[in-house]
């Protein structure tokens, strides 16, 4: 390169770089977080509920009924945490994310009753979890609403409406 090609830069007068910008609602993507726990919360209580049953073997007959109950119930969480439509209007406590709360409130609690070969701590420490995860989620349903849950709830009282002066 000969010295009339070459061009120093001139750092001076370029402007400065633009600062990154969050994308999207910071109050969105928290909500997105604590949804990615509550999803993962499902796949917590299958496990915790296998190793129930597998330990209720030796254990008492309410450890293997809390295990089956965990299995049902973390399959219906997870599932209903992708709002499945025919899922939820099969099971339409599961239609909106404030009721998804109080059902993984549920869950946690039943987490207490756990006894995994004898011991009760990892019964307490998954439900003492979930009983946080379940009590931010709720909070976050009233921060952060969601529009697809009230068109859920919306479509499904239109298909479950009924004429009020129809005889029964």
């Amino acid at each position: 390169m000969s010295e009339a090609e070459y061009q120093p830069a001139d750092f001076a007068n370029q402007p400065a770089a633009a600062e990154p910008k969050p994308k999207g609602n910071c109050k969105a993507q928290f909500m997105f977080v604590v949804r990615i726990i509550v999803i993962a919360s499902g796949p917590i209580l299958i496990a915790l509920g296998i190793l129930a049953i597998i330990f209720a073997i030796n254990g008492t007959f309410v450890s293997w009924l809390l295990g089956i109950y965990q299995i049902i119930f973390g399959a219906l969480l997870f599932f209903g945490e992708f709002q499945w439509k025919r899922m939820l209007f099969a099971f339409p406590f599961l239609l909106t994310r404030r009721n998804r709360s109080v059902f993984l409130a549920l869950c946690a609690t039943l987490c207490y009753g756990l006894r995994i070969n004898g011991y009760k701590w990892p019964g307490i420490v998954a439900g003492s979890v979930l009983l946080a995860v379940a009590i931010l989620y709720f909070v976050m349903t009233f921060i952060a609403p969601s529009k697809k849950d009230q068109a859920n709830y919306e479509e499904f009282k239109a298909r479950q409406s009924i004429d009020p002066n129809a005889k029964k």
